[in-house]
């Protein structure tokens, strides 16, 4: 999958490659209002975060991001943020495959903390070693200034730096793209920032930040919801053991319980619908409830 989206996003590309700072900026400017909103900071926006950056006490020439929390606190956050970091790391093949330039990727909570972070190994030693950037580094402006997950975080939407959009200068010569990573309820849980220090194509860039932050939230969205299940069916085990059922008639209810049909039910325990007819009439006798909505209140004590 990397190589056929890395070889179409090159080709598409080709030409980008050559083209001034100038016509870059330009074409950068027509693809984002084309495919993905208006991502590029506007000169209002720029000059508004470097002063927000500024009134924090924070010097240009900087060298290091500020804050970073210490180890029993990431830890925490770790712990906290397991579903998302999970979602993260599964997607490692794909974005360990790019070999052709320097890069870093980023994952951070929803208040900019970094939870994990990876790239060519070099850029990664080098990030953390000289400018402080790695697990536990807060990414906001208080620390780091005009950077994408402080924009991303402040103006509601995805974001593109390229160069002097940074505040500080040891950030000069990279660029980043930000997109928020949301829920099932479409909430923000954190953000995945593509960061380059060469003279990587917008599109490319973009389509690459993509491709990994889409698989990430997928991934997400089913892990949650497979812990969702699992701990719903877990209390229904746990509270059916209440009541007066055998075994059986306690499979039979959780499942019901669950939203299954008589015959998935039948199809799962390797039973006539019949004899699951006659189970679920047995177990509303016992329970005295008339449907599966009372069973359910019944057994989550609302009735």
């Amino acid at each position: 999958m990397w190589h056929t989206l890395k070889e179409n996003a090159f080709n598409k590309n080709r030409q980008i490659l050559i083209r001034s700072d100038k016509e870059m900026n330009a074409t950068v400017s027509l693809s984002a209002g084309s495919l993905d909103g208006n991502i590029r900071l506007t000169d209002y926006e720029k000059t508004e975060g470097f002063n927000r950056s500024h009134s924090f006490g924070l010097s240009e020439t900087e060298t290091k991001l500020r804050y970073r929390i210490p180890g029993d606190m990431l830890q925490r956050l770790l712990i906290k943020h397991q579903n998302l970091l999970l979602a993260f790391r599964r997607q490692q093949v794909l974005h360990e495959s790019i070999d052709d330039f320097s890069y870093l990727l980023i994952l951070t909570d929803e208040k900019g903390i970094v939870l994990a972070i990876s790239g060519d190994t070099e850029t990664v030693s080098r990030s953390d070693y000289m400018l402080q950037l790695g697990p536990g580094s807060s990414m906001s402006f208080s620390s780091m200034g005009t950077n994408p997950v402080a924009c991303a975080m402040e103006l509601g939407r995805n974001v593109y730096l390229q160069r002097s959009d940074f505040y500080l200068n040891s950030f000069n010569s990279w660029s980043g793209l930000c997109q928020a990573v949301r829920n099932s309820t479409k909430e923000v849980v954190g953000y995945i920032v593509l960061m380059s220090m060469n003279e990587v194509p917008y599109l490319f860039l973009r389509a690459l930040a993509h491709s990994i932050i889409g698989n990430v939230e997928h991934d997400y969205h089913i892990h949650s919801e497979r812990i969702k299940s699992w701990f719903i069916e877990e209390m229904f085990e746990d509270r059916l053991k209440n009541f007066s059922l055998t075994p059986r008639e306690q499979e039979i209810a959780m499942y019901w319980m669950l939203d299954y049909d008589q015959k998935q039910i039948a199809k799962v325990l390797k039973i006539s619908e019949n004899t699951v007819r006659v189970f679920v009439g047995r177990i509303n006798l016992k329970m005295h409830v008339n449907s599966k909505a009372s069973l359910i209140l019944k057994v989550l004590g609302a009735i």
